[in-house]
């Protein structure tokens, strides 16, 4: 897989927090890029996100669609100090017409989310540990259609934790791993029930 853009922060513009546009994740050139490339390659028409922070990592992925996500599920315990509104008034700005729901809650905590997160697309970047993601995984698992981005997968017990998910599920497969980009990430697919005649 290649990078399909260089320099998101052209078109993030104003939404980019100034606090932080001097960080490494965010003017490196080499992480929220990827979002949009993976936005490009699955297409995805929803999102759901555990670890939403501001939502950059959603709306990168949602400037890479052909037609704009049309619906944001986002989950988030604010422990960084970033009240979820934050991201609600981005993808506001960004994407007006979409729909954003939230859940204010710790992933490791609850034992599953509300029955109409439903998406295309699910990306886990909350608890960075070995048995942390297995359990968001365990979370977006009934609620994703298609695939699940795992970010931070450059640490090794986070690489681990999704191929040991993984292990357990026999409908579902790691399709790429990028070591390239900053942080990294795994894209695993679902596999599609077959249809009956």
């Amino acid at each position: 897989m290649q990078k399909q853009i260089e320099d998101i922060t052209l078109i993030l513009g104003n939404i980019i927090d100034p606090i932080i546009k001097n960080e490494t994740w965010v003017c490196d050139k080499n992480n929220y890029e990827w979002y949009y490339t993976f936005g490009r390659l699955l297409q995805p028409t929803s999102i759901l996100e555990i670890g939403v922070s501001r939502g950059y990592g959603s709306i990168a992925m949602g400037f890479g669609c052909e037609n704009p996500p049309t619906h944001f599920f986002f989950v988030d315990n604010e422990i960084d100090g970033i009240p979820i509104t934050t991201a609600i008034q981005n993808i506001n700005q960004i994407f007006p017409n979409a729909i954003v729901e939230t859940l204010i809650a710790d992933s490791q905590i609850i034992e599953s989310l509300p029955s109409h997160f439903i998406a295309d697309v699910s990306h886990v970047d909350g608890c960075h540990t070995f048995g942390g993601v297995q359990k968001e995984l365990a979370l977006v698992y009934p609620c994703t259609r298609y695939y699940i981005i795992v970010d931070d997968t450059h640490g090794e017990y986070i690489a681990n934790g999704v191929k040991t998910f993984v292990s357990t599920h026999n409908d579902i497969q790691i399709i790429h791993e990028i070591t390239e980009s900053l942080t990294g990430q795994m894209i695993l697919k679902k596999s599609q029930p077959k249809k009956r005649n």
